[in-house]
């Protein structure tokens, strides 16, 4: 067995969600494993109760279809030094209001888990989101599960065919509590890595990701933080099996933006990408929570994307100065995967109120089955707490730009979920230019109903109409809307955006993906 003891993850988050009094949140360190079969992954997980209320038999397992062979799995507690406790495996507990417990977290994939009827046939096997931890008694009376924030994210990939390359990374600040600080009077933070190869020999790409409107860049560096490669917003990399590679990075807050301190979710993530066709994730990853160290001044607009988290369950809102909005869930990897789920888009008005600006959104007659959304947002730290579908989470802006530039190539798509890069050369695709101008080809997609597996001709201008021909329906001078989702921080344009062709009633809508996700 691999036992891995860097160093014990035990801040006490704040999360992304709530329910009652109970705030239940847990984090993990690595973020993630990569064994293969056979192979102990092992990681530390701190549990945290932040709410006033008591929790009461709290446990932590896997999905029962799990817990038997072929694969096995082991919960043990730990105190904070990482020494075992004795008689602590797979025990109920309890979790006191302003209590931390410590664990470390085992599965052992077998090679029979790799043609299960459960997971399918498949080389890669990610076991984090089988992970369950929750209370089945607390203040309240109520079931509550353990909330989930973007610090808890956790991956364990099991490799049936291959040995993998297995990073252990750990992130430091000069303040060394786990937090990267930005001097509010140069706008720049600090933070080095050190991350050493457990597993098989790999070529990797050093990648960066970044919560709020921050511009990141990391050289790889010797011991001391001297850059050996220049700084850029990835490192290509190769690691042997046991060497140990340092890396610098430089944030600069841009934009001057508020960053108020919200460990759960505003984060610097880093992650080691494996360089080749196989898109499982990170083969190690890690992050360090973000914040402007109490910048002076206030929250000075709406405008501008705000989000409650990086993964893809998180949800954003764009906010335009026309008094639009779009509201949606994405998943975005420079250069390698993106996508995004619509909730709706609408109009919104927002009511300036000496500290708190409320924010009311209304959807768009086409999204009959969604209510909108409430926000209020504290101008002294920049925290808004948005409210959609009865679930209430906190989001920071991540980026004020909203006049951004458009023009350039796009693939196009007719769904919203993930998509890799390179995207097919044969798929159809649009140009736009700067002032709005397009022309191409998108899917035939008749409202309501499904794709034909023809393409239509698109021409016109996405701001005074487009005309369509060569489809089921042909339009002229139809009204449509663009709505930019993601953004390149080498360049600054658009990578991914969503595009909705209005007829009567009835609503077309494409995704639109910059061919190298760049």
């Amino acid at each position: 067995m691999r036992i891995l003891i860097l160093a014990l993850l035990s801040l006490s988050l704040g999360a992304s969600a709530y329910a009652q009094e109970e705030r239940l949140v847990r984090s993990f360190l690595p973020s993630s494993r990569s064994v293969a079969a056979d192979d102990w992954a092992t990681v530390f997980m701190a549990w945290t109760n932040a709410g006033d209320g008591n929790a009461a038999n709290c446990t932590i397992r896997m999905n029962p279809s799990q817990l038997t062979p072929p694969n096995d799995f082991f919960v043990h507690e730990i105190d904070e030094s990482g020494a075992f406790l004795l008689n602590q495996t797979r025990q109920v507990f309890d979790l006191p209001a302003g209590t931390t417990r410590h664990f470390i977290i085992g599965i052992q994939p077998r090679p029979g888990a790799f043609n299960s009827d459960w997971f399918g046939t498949g080389d890669v096997i990610n076991y984090g989101p089988y992970f369950y931890h929750y209370c089945t008694e607390t203040a309240s009376g109520t079931v509550s599960s353990a909330l989930g924030t973007d610090a808890a994210s956790l991956d364990i990939f099991g490799f049936g065919e291959r040995a993998p390359a297995d990073i252990l990374p750990v992130i430091v600040t000069p303040s060394g509590d786990g937090i990267l600080r930005i001097d509010p009077e140069t706008g720049i933070g600090l933070a080095s890595v050190a991350a050493m190869n457990l597993g098989a020999p790999a070529d990797l790409i050093f990648n960066l990701e970044a919560f709020a409107d921050l511009d990141v860049l990391a050289c790889r560096s010797d011991a001391n933080g001297a850059c050996l490669t220049p700084r850029g917003a990835a490192v290509p990399l190769s690691l042997a099996t046991n060497e140990i590679a340092y890396f610098s990075i430089v944030v600069r807050d841009r934009a001057r933006s508020r960053i108020p301190l919200a460990p759960a979710f505003v984060r610097l993530w880093v992650r080691f990408d494996e360089l080749s066709d196989t898109d499982i994730g990170s083969l190690g990853s890690t992050s360090v929570a973000v914040t402007d160290n109490g910048a002076p001044g206030e929250q000075a607009s709406v405008m501008g994307i705000w989000r409650t988290g990086l993964r893809n369950t998180a949800m954003s809102l764009r906010l335009t100065p026309d008094g639009r909005y779009i509201l949606y869930s994405s998943h975005y990897s420079p250069g390698r995967s993106a996508g995004y789920s619509l909730e709706s888009t609408g109009s919104f008005v927002a009511s300036p109120g000496g500290a708190i600006i409320s924010i009311a959104g209304t959807p768009d007659v086409e999204f009959d089955n969604d209510e909108g959304f409430s926000a209020t947002i504290n101008v002294s730290d920049g925290m808004m707490t948005l409210i959609h579908r009865q679930a209430t989470q906190r989001a920071v802006m991540t980026r004020s730009i909203t006049d951004v530039p458009i023009a350039g190539e796009y693939v196009v798509r007719e769904e919203t979920h993930s998509h890799r890069a390179p995207f097919d050369p044969d798929r159809p695709r649009v140009v736009i230019s700067a002032n709005g101008d397009i022309s191409g080809e998108i899917p035939d997609v008749p409202p309501n109903r499904p794709p034909t597996g023809d393409l239509c001709t698109i021409s016109g201008n996405l701001y005074s109409g487009i005309n369509l021909s060569g489809c089921s329906l042909t339009l002229n001078r139809q009204a449509a809307a663009y709505y930019p989702l993601e953004f390149s921080r080498e360049t600054g344009r658009v990578t991914v955006a969503h595009m909705t062709i209005l007829r009567g009633n009835g609503m077309r809508e494409f995704g639109l993906y910059a061919p190298d996700l760049r």
